[in-house]
């Protein structure tokens, strides 16, 4: 049996990639305090679709200094950064990390998004996770799975790394 996967390896490698490249993205910018402005852009990529707004703010107002257009290149790279990280990579990295699928992540974003609004964002990935757990435990493994081996080939969890 394999170790269990978990959305804090997937989430920390999506921090992870938006700090560094953030970091990369602002010193090509020529933008003063690239360390500290990525290592602020990972942290509060944990806060998701807040997170990476509050961390925005001070890069924007450092590349002010500079001129307008280059506030707008950071702005610009910071959205691109998010989009990446958003639309591509969380649902890949997830996809691995927790075997979700990444149609199921985006669209638990967006009908919890149109049902709860931005609170129905921020929990949707962890809300389907947890789900997908609970129903993978109570009721695949418990009901579906009774008489299988760990091992078999046709258990839930071989069947998932053929993904």
């Amino acid at each position: 049996m394999h170790p269990p996967r978990s959305t804090a390896l997937g989430k920390f490698l999506t921090m992870l990639f938006v700090g560094i490249t953030v970091g990369i993205g602002l010193a090509i910018l020529g933008i003063p305090a690239v360390f500290t402005l990525g290592f602020i852009a990972f942290l509060l990529d944990f806060i998701p679709n807040i997170g990476p707004i509050i961390a925005a703010i001070p890069a924007i107002l450092l590349a002010f200094l500079e001129g307008p257009m280059t506030a707008l290149l950071v702005t610009i790279l910071y959205l691109v950064v998010q989009q990446v990280e958003s639309l591509v990579l969380a649902p890949y990295v997830f996809k691995k990390t927790v075997s979700l699928s990444p149609v199921v992540t985006l669209s638990s974003i967006i009908l919890l998004g149109v049902l709860a609004g931005p609170m129905g964002v921020i929990m949707a990935t962890p809300l389907v996770a947890a789900l997908q757990v609970i129903i993978r435990e109570l009721y695949i493994n418990d009901y579906l799975e009774r008489d299988l081996e760990e091992d078999s080939e046709n258990s839930f969890e071989s069947r998932m790394e053929r993904v």
